[in-house]
């Protein structure tokens, strides 16, 4: 349940700052961020990521709507064992209901992040969950696949020589019994 209002809370900070773009910046309009390095650039994606399939709203609408519906039901079914793996798809959850809300309202995405040190497309905080969210969940893959290979190959509890030196221990020679003559007969 935690997760979930995880989720939300990425919603309604998205969707909050989106309507303070809206009412605060013209479409356009620019607003010094982080000098040199982030503006705030308000703009509509009528697209999906680095605009990608412009003019396919409802394909993308449908396309959000299996990938929420997917990750949902993994949670439910599959419930990752790690906390890192939740948290990864809860930002990936949470920032794709945040920008599929805007292309049911309004028909586009409201973008407002502008890098000033690398030529990138303008982005916004639903945006940047997707991504921190997918490298996550790809990195937490990562190490668990890493971690079930060092298992494999582990030393196993007892080595061979182990072995072969207990068995030389329970080794006892065998013992001349009394029915078998002797040598030393008096002939």
């Amino acid at each position: 349940m935690l997760y979930i209002l995880f989720a939300a809370l990425i919603v309604l900070a998205d969707q909050f700052f989106k309507g303070w773009i809206v009412s605060a910046i013209p479409l356009g309009g620019q607003m010094a961020f982080i000098p040199g390095l982030l503006q705030i650039t308000h703009v509509h994606n009528y697209a999906a990521a680095f605009s990608l399939f412009s003019g396919m709203k409802v394909p993308i609408i449908i396309l959000t709507c299996i990938i929420c519906i997917v990750i949902i039901v993994a949670l439910i079914i599959k419930k990752p064992k790690s906390t890192l793996q939740r948290i990864a798809l809860m930002l990936v959850l949470g920032g794709a209901v945040g920008n599929l809300i805007d292309r049911i309202a309004l028909g586009y995405v409201i973008d407002m992040f502008e890098t000033l040190f690398i030529d990138f497309p303008v982005f916004n905080i639903a945006d940047c969950a997707i991504v921190v969210g997918g490298i996550l969940f790809c990195v937490c893959i990562l190490f668990e696949d890493i971690g079930k290979k060092k298992k494999k190959v582990a030393p196993p509890a007892q080595s061979e020589t182990d072995e072969i030196f207990d068995k030389l221990k329970e080794f006892r020679p065998v013992e001349e019994s009394s029915d078998e003559p002797s040598d030393n007969s008096n002939g």
